[in-house]
C-alpha cells in the first residue's frame, strides 16, 4: 500500500493524475498493485505548484516550523516537473516513498509521539524498522544475489510493465539497477539516521522551551 501511494501521491505532485491500485494483499497477481497513470497535465501541475507557492507563503507569514519543508518540496517540484524527469521521480518513489514512511514511523517511536501506551510506541518502531529494512534487504539481494537480480530484471508485471529498478535504468543513461540498488541501500541508512537526529533535536528544543 504504501510502495504504490508513494507513485501516486508523486505523481499528482508532478501533474499526472493517477488512481493507486492496492489490491496485491489480496492475490498473487502483481499488477493488482499498479498504479495507473493518465499522461502529465501541465493544467494540473500548474495548480499544484500555485497551491504549494501560497503554502510557503502561509507558511512563513504565520512563522511556521514547516516553511523550510514545504519550501525544499516546492522547489523539487518546480525542478522536477518543469525539467522532464518527473518520471523519474515517479518511478522511484514506490521504494522511497515506502522508505519516507518508514521514517515517519521510526521518528513517531524515537520521540514517543502521541503514544498512549508502550504498545503503540513499539508497533510504530516494528512497522518504522519493517519498512525501512525491507526495502534494504531488497536492495542488497539485487547487488550481491545474481539469481535474484536476474529474476527481478527480467520479470514482467502482468505483462505489461517491468519492475520500477529496471524502468529507472531505461530512463536515464548511465544509470544500472545495481547503482540504483546501492543509492537505495545509502537512503535507507540515511532515513533511520534522520529520523533518530530529528527526534533528538524536537525533545531539546521542547525541553529548552519548558524550561
Amino acid at each position: 500500500m504504501f510502495h504504490e501511494m508513494g507513485h501516486s501521491i508523486t505523481g499528482w505532485l508532478l501533474g499526472m493524475p493517477n488512481v493507486p491500485s492496492i489490491l496485491t494483499i489480496f492475490g498473487r497477481e502483481q499488477a493488482a498493485g499498479l498504479t495507473w497513470h493518465f499522461g502529465h497535465f501541465w493544467v494540473v501541475q500548474g495548480v499544484v505548484i500555485l497551491g504549494l507557492l501560497y503554502l510557503c507563503y502561509d507558511l512563513y507569514g504565520a512563522a511556521s516550523k514547516w516553511f523550510f519543508p514545504v519550501v525544499i518540496l516546492t522547489v523539487l517540484v518546480l525542478a522536477l516537473g518543469t525539467s522532464g524527469y518527473y518520471q523519474v521521480a515517479i518511478s522511484y518513489m514506490g521504494h522511497g516513498g515506502s522508505i519516507l514512511m518508514g521514517g515517519f514511523f521510526l521518528y513517531r517511536s524515537w520521540l514517543g509521539l502521541a503514544a498512549r501506551n508502550l504498545y503503540e510506541r513499539w508497533l510504530n518502531a516494528f512497522f518504522g524498522f519493517f519498512l525501512v529494512l525491507n526495502n534494504m534487504f531488497f536492495a542488497y539481494r539485487l547487488v550481491y544475489d545474481e539469481d535474484y537480480n536476474d529474476e527481478y530484471v527480467n520479470h514482467v508485471i502482468g505483462n505489461i510493465t517491468h519492475n520500477d529498478f529496471v524502468k529507472l535504468a531505461g530512463e536515464v543513461s548511465g544509470w544500472t539497477v545495481h547503482g540504483i540498488a546501492n543509492f537505495t541501500m545509502i537512503f535507507c541508512a540515511s532515513v533511520i539516521v534522520v529520523s533518530f537526529l530529528a527526534s533528538v533535536y524536537i525533545f531539546k528544543a521542547g525541553r529548552s522551551i519548558q524550561q
